[in-house]
């Protein structure tokens, strides 16, 4: 790192940030819809490298925690804790609330199994997997967050307390093992380093400009490329003691925050050509809408299309159903947003 050479990061990483949402949003449904949307999936490396992309897809929600986290320290300094809370609140909730509804008509959900899901209970009580379980789970970090900001607030070394966190999380997840009850819960746990790494990366952005020069960007890519052997290598070696694929995540979370650098720098580069950039913003901005519509349609549409239609017209038209039900979520959402803020 140099402050004197380079490309201002963290300031590039808020710039783009909805085109790098955007991103990641796309790299989660190619890794859910990869039985269906590879196009060279027998084609020597070409092949091989697709297939990892789709593979390693997964890791799109690790970026949107660790984007999280930066936005978490920008977002709580303008605003004070109730307005804060509100804030994210009016956010995720309501798309959540609403994929979760039309969810319960159509699966025909008990009352008291649709109030459990839509207020996060069942996250907890009864599986991750009741509804969407990012909602749940980022939510619970945005409302622990502000106790976190409290105590960071007082200690001028954040990296200290930020190194210990990790280290507790490590032992813990270590000891827990991957048969222990609710061993479901770790896909949330395990994203919890890339969230407060995202925490640190918003405090070191708010006190100076962090550039990287080209030795800077060796060693980022040298991260990224450890961490893809790190996630590549828990696919295809069963019976880890680490719990909970330990050793996935933590590869996935050197992926996905160096990723974002990567893309800030690539989407700089590419700022003339303004489509990319429109298309990965509007995806971007819908990205929440896109996570909380997924579930929904895939659960609706795989078994009655899947297997019955060519697997790349099938895969269109998941698409395009998905990214049109996010459109009218997000305008309705947004209206209620503003309707309650605003009035």
């Amino acid at each position: 790192m140099t402050e004197r050479q380079g490309d201002p990061v963290f300031d590039l990483i808020g710039k783009y940030r909805l085109q790098i949402m955007g991103f990641a949003a796309l790299w989660l449904f190619f890794y859910h819809t990869q039985d269906s949307c590879l196009l060279f999936p027998t084609t020597p490396f070409i092949g091989d490298i697709e297939t990892l992309f789709a593979c390693n897809g997964y890791a799109g929600a690790d970026m949107f925690f660790f984007l999280s986290g930066i936005g978490m320290v920008h977002s709580i300094s303008k605003h004070t804790i109730p307005q804060f809370y509100l804030r994210r609140f009016l956010r995720i909730w309501p798309p959540f609330a609403i994929s979760g509804t039309i969810t319960a008509v159509i699966f025909k959900w008990s009352f008291p199994d649709y109030l459990l899901t839509i207020t996060g209970v069942s996250f907890y009580a009864k599986s991750l997997f009741s509804l969407i379980w990012f909602v749940p789970a980022i939510g619970t970090l945005y409302l622990l967050f502000p106790l976190y900001h409290q105590m960071m607030k007082r200690i001028k070394r954040k990296i200290i307390p930020t190194l210990i966190l990790f280290a507790v999380w490590f032992v813990l997840s270590f000891l827990w093992k991957s048969d222990a009850p609710r061993g479901d819960l770790s896909i949330f746990t395990n994203r919890i380093p890339v969230f407060l790494f995202g925490v640190y990366c918003g405090y070191l952005s708010r006190e100076k400009k962090i550039r990287f020069g080209s030795m800077g960007r060796i060693i980022l890519f040298a991260v990224w490329a450890v961490g893809i052997i790190l996630m590549s290598f828990s696919e295809y070696y069963e019976g880890l003691d680490f719990s909970h694929y330990l050793i996935k995540y933590i590869g996935a979370a050197m992926v996905s925050s160096t990723m974002c650098v990567f893309l800030a720098l690539i989407f700089d580069k590419l700022e003339k050509v303004k489509l990319i950039g429109k298309i990965f913003g509007l995806v971007g901005v819908m990205s929440l809408e896109m996570y909380c519509s997924f579930e929904l349609v895939m659960n609706i549409l795989r078994p009655k299309l899947f297997g019955v239609m060519e697997d790349h017209l099938y895969t269109l038209v998941l698409f395009v159903i998905v990214l049109a039900y996010s459109i009218l979520l997000y305008q309705f959402t947004r209206l209620i947003r503003k309707k309650i803020m605003y009035n």
